[in-house]
C-alpha cells in the first residue's frame, strides 16, 4: 500500500466552486469505494489538498486522471510513500471543511491563508494528523 498526497489551486469559478466540489467528492467516493482506494479531501482559499490511500496501482492511475481534471491546475505532488496502515481506511473519501484546528495549524506556519503547497515532509504529516482527527461532513 501506499500513500499519495498532492494540493492544487480550483479553476473553478466562484459561482461554479460549489457544484463542482460536490461533483469531485461524487466522483471520488464512487471510483475509491470501486478501487479499495482511501482518502480525505480539504478545500479552502482556493486550494484542494487530498491524501490518497491504496494499493500502488490503483493510486497511481487515479493521480493521473486527477492530473488530466480541468478542475485543478499548479498541482504539487507531496511524494509516493510506502505504507502499513491507512489513515483513512473506512472512507473512500473523507471530506473535511475548514475548521479552526487547520487554521490555527497554518497560523503557526506563519501562513494567513490555507497554503498547502508551503507544506513540507514533517508538518504534512503533523496536517494529516489534524484531518484525521477532523469531523467528516457529510456534503460540500
Amino acid at each position: 500500500m501506499i500513500q499519495l498526497c498532492y494540493a492544487s489551486k480550483t479553476t473553478s469559478p466562484s459561482d461554479y466552486l460549489l457544484m463542482d466540489l460536490r461533483e469531485i467528492l461524487s466522483e471520488a467516493q464512487s471510483f475509491n469505494a470501486l478501487n479499495s482506494i482511501n482518502g480525505v479531501l480539504f478545500y479552502a482559499d482556493q486550494y484542494f489538498f487530498q491524501c490518497l490511500e491504496g494499493e500502488r496501482e490503483q493510486v497511481l492511475d487515479l493521480f493521473e486522471r486527477i492530473k488530466e481534471d480541468q478542475r485543478h491546475q499548479e498541482i504539487i505532488e507531496f511524494g509516493v510513500h510506502p505504507i502499513s496502515e491507512q489513515n483513512f481506511d473506512g472512507w473512500a473519501m473523507k471530506f473535511v471543511r475548514r475548521n479552526s484546528e487547520v487554521s490555527e495549524f497554518f497560523q503557526k506556519l506563519g501562513h494567513l491563508h490555507f497554503s498547502p503547497t508551503k507544506l513540507n515532509q514533517q508538518n504534512l504529516n503533523d496536517f494529516l494528523h489534524i484531518l484525521t482527527k477532523a469531523r467528516q461532513e457529510t456534503q460540500a
